[in-house]
């Protein structure tokens, strides 16, 4: 799920789509996640964002609770 959510809208339920992923992968598998922010960049952000909307790509903006799963439980691993 690299760079990919941030294509999914809300709309879609990414949520779901990312549960079901989980829930088809053998027990002690990992997910690997990256969501594009512009927490750090934010004119950066809006320049990927309207490049990506020229090309008919919109992109959703992450946001903490985007992010992390919403009510869904899931624990980060420390990279590495």
């Amino acid at each position: 799920m690299i760079a990919i959510l941030h294509f999914v809208p809300d709309a879609d339920d990414p949520y779901r789509l990312v549960a079901r992923l989980v829930d088809a992968l053998p027990a002690g598998s990992h997910l690997t996640i990256s969501h594009g922010t512009g927490d750090f960049a934010p004119a950066v952000r809006d320049q990927a964002a309207t490049a990506y909307l020229a090309r008919g790509c919109p992109r959703h903006r992450a946001t903490a609770t985007r992010s992390s799963g919403s009510s869904t439980v899931w624990s980060c691993s420390t990279p590495g």
